[in-house]
């Protein structure tokens, strides 16, 4: 969902440069759906742990994983916000240029929390020997 989202604001990006305001527009709504979808997907994964008896304070590793998912999601709802806030100016026809320099904006987030997210969920599912060698490399000592 987020690499949908992440491609659906470089189009917008390049819709907006271009001045094609129906393509702008629509890219614009498909990744703000996409990235609703994925906080409804975050949801339903934190459901699951729970009914699961994963809560937050039963594991550190269960609070670890709340912890970055959450912030995420919170970084994620920023976002969102900000969207609003562009497509919000897109609806008022604010000129071409200041459009496309709001979406460019909006698109660079994107890409840099879709990129975190790869690098969280890298991390999540990487094995405790991974985590342990990239500890050792930082000078971290984890036992």
């Amino acid at each position: 969902m987020l690499a949908a989202s992440s491609v659906a604001l470089q189009c917008a990006s390049g819709a907006a440069r271009h001045a094609r305001e129906r393509s702008l527009r629509i890219a614009l709504a498909a990744a703000a759906a996409l990235a609703l979808a994925f906080l409804v997907g975050q949801g339903w994964v934190w459901a699951q742990f729970v009914a699961a008896g994963h809560f937050v304070a039963s594991h550190p590793a269960a609070s670890f994983f709340y912890l970055l998912t959450g912030l995420h999601g919170v970084h994620l709802a920023g976002g969102l916000v900000a969207l609003g806030g562009t497509a919000a100016g897109v609806a008022r026809d604010v000129p071409a240029e200041q459009s496309a320099r709001r979406v460019a904006l909006c698109a660079t987030y994107w890409h840099f929390l879709f990129a975190v997210w790869l690098v969280l969920f890298a991390l999540l599912a990487s094995p405790p020997g991974v985590l342990v060698a990239l500890g050792s490399a930082v000078g971290m000592h984890i036992h």
